[in-house]
């Protein structure tokens, strides 16, 4: 009886083994380490970046002019750029801009406004890209305004920054974290 068995044992061994040998993989080495630092890289997410011509100081009760700019890279769509700001800032300009983004042109927007009081705000630069078919890229960027001196605009972190060996100054902050899995 055991001897029956053995050529049906062997037969659906052989294909198993056979099976398994015709899925090939190859895995090729990467010819160069490639070297990256802090200031290469992108945050992933929507192909948006801004930029300002803000020069870092304001005095509260006076207008302050600069222009913000959004740059993309889509080649149709429309952006759409919202400033939001604290109520503490006083907005002449418009805070809400529409884009054509149909070619290879920068979006330039003005900012003019002024602060009540002395103290440390945030422009937030709200940008969303419709590409059409319900898909919506967005990024947000924070420009620091500074209004007076002294205390008022002083940074001082809620955490102890430490210095990297690349030079760079970060805040390291305890963070918990829990994996689960869909089983």
């Amino acid at each position: 009886m055991f001897f029956e068995k053995t050529p049906m044992i062997l037969a659906a061994s052989l294909l198993a083994i056979a099976a398994c040998s015709s899925q090939t993989s190859t895995t090729t080495a990467a010819s160069t380490e490639e070297v990256h630092s802090a200031s290469d890289y992108a945050k992933p997410g929507a192909a948006l970046e801004m930029s300002h011509s803000y020069d870092g100081q304001s005095d509260s009760f006076s207008s302050e002019n600069f222009t913000v700019t959004v740059t993309d890279g889509y080649e149709d769509g429309t952006l759409t750029v919202i400033i939001d700001a604290p109520e503490a800032l006083n907005f002449f300009s418009a805070q809400e801009f529409t884009f054509d983004m149909s070619g290879d042109v920068a979006h330039t927007l003005p900012v003019d406004f002024s602060a009540h009081e002395d103290g440390r705000y945030y422009l937030n630069v709200i940008m969303h890209a419709d590409l059409g078919n319900d898909e919506v890229q967005s990024s947000v960027a924070s420009i620091a305004i500074p209004v007076g001196t002294g205390e008022a605009v002083a940074f001082t972190p809620e955490h102890e920054t430490t210095l990297t060996p690349d030079g760079e100054t970060v805040i390291e902050m305890e963070a918990e974290e829990t994996i689960t899995t869909g089983e």
